[in-house]
C-alpha cells in the first residue's frame, strides 16, 4: 500500500470518526433540551404558572452556567415547545436527535405536524441539509411533492461533507454540553472569588456600597450580567468589577467597555462622575494590556489576584488585617 493511499484511508477514517463523535452528543444535546423542556412543562403545571417559569430558570442556569449560551429564555421556550409537541421521547432520540438544535427549531417553527417534522427529519439526514436548506424545502412544501412518504427513520450518519455533517461538528451546542463539567468548576472558583472579593472591599470601609453582584441587564433583547457593581459615595461613581480565572484576554476589554457604557446610560445620573471598570485576572501580559488599553476612553484597569498571608507593609497601616 503506498503512502498516499494509506493516508487517504485514515483521513477517511478520521473524519467518519469526528462525524460519528458529533453525532453522539448531538443526541445528548437534544435529549437534554428535551428533558429541560418536559421539566419546564411540569413545573409550570404544579405551579400554575404558565410562561413565568422560564425567565426565573434561566436567570438561575445563566449564573451558574456563566459561558454557556444555551440557557436563554428564548432557547427555554424552544425546549418547552419541544417536550410538548413530542411527549413520546422515543421519537426524539430516533429522529430529531439526529439533527443540530438550529434545525430542530426551523421543524418546530415552520411545521404543527409532528408526523411532518418527522419525515422532514428524515429527509435533512438522508441529504444532508443544512438548517436553510430545511427552511426552504419546508416553505417550497416538498413533503407534498413526494409520491411516496415514508415516516420511518433509520439511524444513519448524512452524507460526508455535507453541510449538516459540519453543523454538527461545529454546532455550538454540542461544544456547550462538552464543557459544563469544566465550566461548573469555574463558576464555583468565580463565585467565589465574587464573595471574597466583594467581602474584603465592604471591609474597607473608604466608600464602596454593593450594588448588586451578577446583576443582570437586558440590552437589545439579551441578557449580559456584571460580576459585581458599586457605588463609591466618596467618588461619585459606579465601579463595575469583572473577575476571571483565566490569564488577562483582550476581549475582555470589550466586554467591560460595553458594561460600563450600560452602567453610565442606566445607572449613573448627570451628578455622578464616569464609571470605573475593574478586571481582576488571573495573570496578565503588560504589554498585551497596554496594546488593549491603549486609545480606549473609558477607565478600565487590569490587575491580578493572589492569595497571601499578610499585606505589603505600604498598605499595612491603612487596610484592615488579613483576619
Amino acid at each position: 500500500m503506498s503512502v498516499d493511499n494509506f493516508s487517504s484511508g485514515l483521513k477517511q477514517r478520521i473524519r467518519t470518526a469526528q462525524l460519528r463523535a458529533a453525532l453522539a452528543v448531538n443526541q445528548e444535546v437534544i435529549t437534554l433540551y428535551w428533558q429541560i423542556g418536559k421539566l419546564i412543562l411540569e413545573l409550570e403545571k404544579q405551579e400554575g404558572r404558565d410562561g413565568e417559569a422560564i425567565g426565573e430558570l434561566s436567570q438561575d442556569l445563566t449564573r451558574r452556567f456563566p459561558n454557556v449560551n444555551s440557557f436563554s429564555p428564548r432557547n427555554l421556550k424552544y425546549m418547552k415547545e419541544m417536550a410538548a409537541a413530542y411527549p413520546d421521547e422515543e421519537i426524539v432520540q430516533h429522529a430529531l436527535a439526529h439533527l443540530p438544535w438550529e434545525h430542530n427549531q426551523a421543524l418546530l417553527e415552520k411545521l404543527d405536524s409532528q408526523a411532518q417534522r418527522v419525515w422532514y427529519a428524515r429527509k435533512a439526514v438522508e441529504y444532508g441539509w443544512s438548517h436553510n436548506i430545511l427552511k426552504i424545502h419546508i416553505e417550497r412544501n416538498r413533503i407534498a411533492q413526494e409520491t411516496q412518504i415514508n415516516f420511518d427513520f433509520e439511524q444513519t450518519l448524512p452524507p460526508e461533507g455535507s453541510d449538516l455533517s459540519r453543523q454538527l461538528i461545529q454546532s455550538q451546542h454540542s461544544v456547550n454540553l462538552i464543557k459544563l463539567q469544566e465550566i461548573a468548576k469555574e463558576h464555583n472558583l468565580k463565585q467565589a472569588l465574587v464573595n471574597h472579593i466583594g467581602y474584603f472591599l465592604l471591609s474597607l470601609r473608604v466608600g464602596f456600597a454593593l450594588i448588586g453582584s451578577q446583576y443582570r441587564f437586558d440590552v437589545g433583547g439579551t441578557e449580559f450580567f456584571a460580576d459585581l457593581i458599586y457605588y463609591h459615595v466618596r467618588l461619585r461613581r459606579y465601579v463595575v468589577i469583572a473577575i476571571e480565572t483565566t490569564e488577562f484576554k483582550p476581549e475582555f476589554v470589550g466586554k467591560m467597555n460595553f458594561l460600563v457604557n450600560v452602567v453610565n446610560d442606566r445607572l449613573a445620573s448627570e451628578k455622578d462622575e464616569p464609571t470605573v471598570g475593574m478586571i481582576l485576572c488571573k495573570s496578565k501580559s503588560k504589554t498585551v494590556a497596554e496594546y488593549t488599553l491603549g486609545s480606549l476612553k473609558s477607565s478600565i484597569g487590569v490587575a491580578t489576584y493572589a492569595q497571601t498571608k499578610g499585606l505589603p507593609p505600604r498598605l499595612d497601616d491603612g487596610l484592615p488585617t488579613a483576619e
